[in-house]
């Protein structure tokens, strides 16, 4: 299924900017600085990634280019906690086709897992299940 593209690599990025982080200590915008061996544009899709200052955070798009399937955002902040800077992610798909780029949904400030992230307006998360405060 050509959607599954989309959300997997999403979610393949979403843990590299994770493992970026980890060895540089800052989040990245550049695709083949995650070492992914894939391309911006691909067959069902189109990669970005938008780098937001404040919090310090990505949001990884996957757009989908045939407006018939679901487009994907992956989140990754940078929070503290108890004094240490980690990242947490979520990974968000489309209620219907995205016409618009969406706006990086604002983190709480005592945020410190993913469960407190909210997907942008007209994405739900790909983890139901995962319980939410």
């Amino acid at each position: 299924m050509r959607q599954n593209e989309g959300k997997a690599y999403i979610g393949s990025m979403n843990r590299a900017q994770q493992a970026f982080f980890e060895k540089n200590n800052k989040l990245t915008t550049n695709i083949k600085e995650l070492e992914l061996g894939t391309k911006s544009e691909m067959d069902d899709y189109v990669y970005k990634i938008v780098l937001q200052s404040n919090p310090q955070s990505v949001m990884n798009i996957g757009r989908d280019k045939r407006r018939g399937m679901k487009s994907y955002v992956g989140l990754v902040y940078v929070v503290k906690v108890e004094g240490e800077d980690i990242t947490i992610a979520e990974l968000c798909e489309t209620k219907k086709y995205l016409t618009q780029l969406p706006k990086m949904p604002k983190l709480a400030e005592d945020a410190s897992k993913s469960e407190d992230i909210k997907c942008p307006s007209g994405f739900e998360s790909l983890y139901p299940g995962r319980k939410k405060r």
